[in-house]
């Protein structure tokens, strides 16, 4: 899946995934087959993670696993 976010003031996307070749996660393939709670625990977490710092972070969206690819394969191009 994929977080789109704002950390202290400027456009942060992160990347969620799981082991490819960790047995207790083959029925893993997108945000949808997580437990929904998961996903809240993981925004929760990136909301709060610079409290400390002083530093804001607003999460924008939360997606999917073609939004990740998407986003993947696009970094991949602009720094090739």
């Amino acid at each position: 899946g994929l977080i789109k976010m704002v950390d202290d003031g400027e456009n942060d996307e992160k990347i969620i995934c799981v082991p490819a070749k960790d047995p207790r996660y083959d029925h893993i393939q997108d945000l949808a087959d997580l437990s929904a709670h998961i996903p809240k625990e993981i925004q929760h977490f990136f909301e709060h993670y610079k409290d400390l710092q002083n530093k804001k972070c607003q999460i924008l969206a939360i997606e999917g696993a073609a939004s990740a690819k998407e986003m993947i394969i696009s970094s991949k191009e602009n720094h090739a």
